[in-house]
């Protein structure tokens, strides 16, 4: 099995690259996202594709993957919450209808000089939350970094009613596009 360098300091991708032995080292991305407002899933496919392209000179030969993850929901995106009101606002949301996670996974085979991409959907539904409920939840500081506020793998996995898709793409890498991808590499 070819190892990967991730183009990620996400430690979810990063624990669930090494669990699964695919790990060979990780990096931050050259390419700063921050600030960056998406409206289109184009935009999340590009967002990954300038995450790998902006490490892959420094990596000949290797394997580069990158990924970006958005919420979307009744034709909007979420990403991660800039604030503690905006988390809430956010889980308001999602509570209220069924919100599609969309990763994007770019893969860059340095060694045959090859670009693979996936995109994954997962359908997800919680059930009615409270204001009680959201706010209960905000006090682990754990809606940080999580697009759409919340952590699937953490203290918000109660709220999931229904999964429509592979679970790994909500914690932030969908795994399965991943291992198709590889299978896919020589």
């Amino acid at each position: 099995m070819r190892k990967v360098i991730l183009a990620s300091t996400s430690p979810r991708r990063i624990e669930l690259l090494t669990l699964h032995g695919y790990l060979k080292d990780h990096v931050a991305p050259k390419f700063d996202d921050s600030g960056f407002q998406i409206e289109t899933d184009d935009q999340v496919e590009m967002l990954a594709t300038k995450k790998m392209e902006s490490v892959k000179e420094d990596f000949p030969g290797e394997i580069i993957v990158a990924c970006d993850t958005v919420v979307k929901i009744n034709g909007g995106f979420l990403g991660k919450p800039e604030s503690r009101d905006d988390a809430f606002a956010m889980l308001r949301t999602l509570a209220s209808s069924p919100h599609e996670v969309i990763s994007f996974l770019v893969v860059y085979d340095g060694k045959h000089d090859v670009i693979k991409k996936k995109k994954a959907v997962t359908r997800v539904e919680f059930d009615h939350l409270t204001d009680e409920d959201i706010a209960d939840y905000l006090t682990s500081h754990e809606y940080s970094d999580k697009a759409g506020g919340y952590a699937v793998q953490g203290r918000a996995a109660p709220f999931i009613k229904r999964i429509e898709g592979d679970y790994y793409n909500i914690v932030g890498f969908p795994l399965n596009a991943f291992w198709r991808i590889m299978k896919e590499l020589v």
